[in-house]
């Protein structure tokens, strides 16, 4: 949890806070996104949230209720009713922040979720590891706001990927590049080709102080690399952005301290995140464990949850790690807020899986893949969605991956319709499961598949292609033979074939089904 005071201080000119709206000391663990029209479908208690209300106003009085029983610890808007939003506010007793209109709904939730976790301060329940991770995050922050104090000067630090991991607030001295940097998450890219081609990039990766003369449209900067003491890596960099003032004396000397003391936080921080993405590896069966699931997810501060949804996108384009792949990342966990409690992301390095804990009993899956999928899409990235089945316990997460697994493995490239769910798909997963514990265990053998591809009949995998095709259109010759560009005669006369060379007899429904779950094993 954080302090919302603290939430917002840090947000700087980002968001404004309405005249008469009072911001409390209180605890936040979250930012969710909901839409004005859908306040009234939901009744539980969001007083640890801060909510993005991200479409226009409907009627102040319902509004007002539904905020009065919902008790959000802080509602932002972008509005240009704000005399409207004053009165919902003091009806409610609900602070309203406006947020600038050149901020996306998805920079916005990003920022606010990054800012809540760095600033996040450990639960009496909370471990020794996680008390140090969670204070470590929460003085980077500390570090950027007291550095740009001292130094007379705006402070980011990035980490090697150049992603804004804290700053100090923005206000109308930040020149269009810092802005830029904390608004996009990421570096601008021909900023970093700029930097490249002047060689500070060597310089920031040894380690080393640079001073970057101001520009037309940029101020002065200071940046410093930061390895970490630990092992000796590259982990970041600190820059500074001159004010309207010229830097302190004595500022060289303070950016080379907070250096080392940044570098020891990241290199912490990163340990920690490379630990969460072991533990939900785990936890989803993509790596071995020796751990319970209940136990994992005790470890990940996800005990207690009894519902969870499972998403799984292939996304081809972007490199990873990137200022486009961060796009991607904070689009996905964008469009998760508005269906759950809380969501974790893995990202593989084929799959980026969604992890959504509690979701919305009324949440439509389908829709949000839809959504997420038309979103990166206008960004001209071919993506492909599936949804898994609603799971009601922890031990259920290894099935629900492999059920995305399938369904993924089941859309082709050039496919119209890229997304799959489990609903509508549970068929075709389910005999998928049941052939790969059967392929697994032994108990199917391999040689009538071995029979049909070895037949010298034109080519033995037309024949496991004629059954195969044949099982899966329901028996329907017609059929079958249009989709193989054969006359039905010619699958007649295969049929036969396959009957002979493996000894089956294709009217029988039980030899058609263990031959089904035998050439489904061997695909």
């Amino acid at each position: 949890m954080a302090l919302l005071t603290d939430v917002v201080e840090r947000l700087g000119d980002m968001i404004r806070v309405l005249p008469g709206c009072q911001v409390a000391a209180r605890s936040v663990t979250t930012c969710g996104v909901i839409d004005p029209v859908e306040l009234h479908t939901d009744r539980t208690d969001r007083s640890d949230e801060v909510l993005l209300l991200v479409s226009g106003l409907d009627d102040i009085a319902d509004v007002s209720a539904d905020l009065r029983s919902m008790r959000p610890a802080m509602v932002i808007v972008k509005t240009a009713d704000e005399a409207s939003w004053r009165t919902i506010a003091r009806q409610s007793s609900v602070p309203v922040g406006v947020a600038r209109g050149d901020i996306t709904w998805g920079q916005l939730l990003g920022l606010i979720t990054s800012v809540i976790r760095a600033t996040s301060l450990p639960g009496p329940e909370a471990s020794v590891a996680d008390d140090i991770d969670a204070s470590s995050q929460g003085d980077l922050f500390d570090l950027a706001i007291s550095l740009a104090t001292q130094v007379c000067g705006y402070v980011t630090i990035d980490d090697a990927h150049t992603r804004v991991l804290a700053f100090s607030p923005l206000d109308e001295h930040a020149d269009q590049l810092r802005r830029d940097s904390v608004l996009g998450r990421a570096a601008p890219p021909g900023h970093l080709e700029q930097i490249r081609t002047m060689g500070v990039w060597d310089a920031l990766r040894r380690g080393e102080l640079v001073e970057l003369p101001g520009t037309a449209s940029t101020m002065p900067r200071l940046g410093i690399g930061l390895i970490d003491p630990h092992d000796g890596r590259y982990v970041g960099v600190i820059w500074v952005q001159r004010g309207p003032d010229p830097f302190a004396p004595r500022a060289r000397q303070l950016l080379r301290a907070a250096s080392v003391v940044a570098a020891g936080m990241i290199g912490q921080r990163s340990r920690a995140r490379n630990r969460d993405r072991t533990l939900l590896s785990q936890l989803l069966g993509i790596s071995e464990s020796l751990e319970s699931p209940r136990t994992l997810t005790t470890a990940l501060g996800l005990d207690g949850i009894q519902t969870w949804a499972l998403g799984a996108l292939q996304v081809h384009g972007p490199r990873r790690p990137g200022p486009v792949w961060t796009r991607v990342a904070t689009t996905v966990q964008l469009e998760a807020a508005t269906v759950g409690g809380g969501s974790r992301i893995l990202d593989t390095p084929e799959i980026l899986y969604v992890l959504v804990h509690d979701p919305t009993p009324k949440a439509d899956l389908e829709a949000w893949a839809r959504r997420t999928s038309a979103t990166l899409a206008a960004s001209r990235l071919a993506v492909r969605v599936a949804v898994g089945p609603i799971g009601h316990g922890a031990q259920d997460l290894r099935s629900m991956r492999e059920a995305c697994d399938t369904l993924l493995a089941d859309i082709a490239v050039d496919d119209e319709n890229r997304i799959r769910t489990y609903e509508a798909h549970r068929a075709e997963v389910t005999l998928a499961q049941i052939a790969q514990a059967l392929r697994e265990s032994g108990l199917v053998s391999a040689a009538r598949v071995e029979a049909l591809r070895l037949a010298k009949y034109v080519d033995g995998d037309e024949l496991a292609q004629t059954i195969s095709t044949y099982l899966r259109s329901n028996l329907n010759t017609g059929a079958t033979a249009a989709e193989m560009g054969i006359h039905p005669n010619t699958l007649r006369q295969r049929l036969k074939r396959v009957e002979a060379t493996v000894g089956v007899d294709l009217s029988n429904a039980a030899d058609r089904l263990l031959l089904e779950l035998e050439l489904r094993a061997r695909e």
